[in-house]
């Protein structure tokens, strides 16, 4: 049975855990897109911004090489990897920072201590930018409505973290 478009929305996303049990985060993150891949004629991977180093000044446009530097980065990549690795079926979106309205996440955080007048503790070691879950569904429909081109990662955004 071969399914029109899926987009995958499943992931290991927990970073730091995902440096103590890679290979379980390489299950769901990469080994999961490979599966999906092969039962679908389009496959739509949600990605993320780890699949860089994030220590290009400026940050990373689409089109630039994948080099990341931890764990979750590497799953990630995999799951990048198996999305396009049939010609012609698969598209990558990457996001950073998302949130949304019934999840845990950081926008939910710092509203949260904001309202309680608590203080609001975050490292400072990294950037970038929230990026609201419906957003990015909106612009994943969008690019199915639009028949584009498979084969491409999409989502140029500055990025830097260590």
């Amino acid at each position: 049975m071969s399914l029109d478009v899926v987009v995958n929305c499943a992931a290991w996303t927990a970073v730091d855990a995902a440096e103590e049990q890679e290979a379980q985060a390489l299950r769901v993150n990469g080994t999961g897109a490979a599966n999906l891949a092969a039962a679908c004629a389009h496959l739509v991977q949600v990605s993320t911004d780890y699949v860089f180093a994030g220590d290009q000044p400026g940050g990373y446009a689409e089109d630039d090489e994948p080099a990341p530097a931890n764990a979750y980065g590497r799953t990630k990549l995999a799951g990048e990897r198996a999305a396009l690795s049939l010609p012609g079926t698969g598209y990558v979106v990457r996001t950073a920072w998302l949130y949304g309205a019934h999840v845990p996440n950081f926008v939910r955080t710092m509203i949260t201590k904001a309202r309680a007048g608590s203080p609001a503790r975050a490292v400072t070691d990294q950037w970038g930018q929230p990026t609201w879950s419906l957003d990015v569904a909106e612009q994943i429909a969008a690019l199915i409505q639009a028949g584009a081109q498979p084969g491409s990662a999409c989502g140029a955004y500055p990025v830097e973290h260590r």
